[in-house]
């Protein structure tokens, strides 16, 4: 069963599916790359791809969720906070070895 979300989105689709003719554009682009039409050809394959975007986006396959991917095990910042993280568990040697021993796992 379709959820209303999806209900509303594939209408949306529907209802723009003039305006994202993706045959029109497909064509102009064969024309351009026909023709020798460089720009014209850039323009219609941008064109298809925010078509193609519009309709992810509404259909809610398409993840815009941000991705960040950050390396901090060389930085001098993560080295300093290491380095006092074991200190304070000097007086706990077992926690300091399991903290030390996850740490190597992660750092590689």
């Amino acid at each position: 069963m379709k959820t209303k979300k999806l209900q509303v989105a594939e209408k949306l689709v529907d209802w723009l599916a003039p305006a994202c003719d993706r045959t029109a554009t497909l064509n102009i682009l064969k024309h351009a790359r026909d023709k020798g039409e460089h720009d014209l050809a850039l323009r219609a394959i941008a064109r298809a791809e925010k078509q193609a975007e519009l309709i992810m986006k509404l259909l809610g396959e398409l993840d815009e969720t941000p991705q960040i991917n950050l390396t901090v095990v060389n930085s001098q910042q993560w080295i300093d906070m290491r380095t006092v993280l074991l200190a304070a568990l000097q007086p706990y040697p077992d926690a300091r070895i399991a903290v030390a021993q996850a740490l190597q796992q992660v750092e590689g």
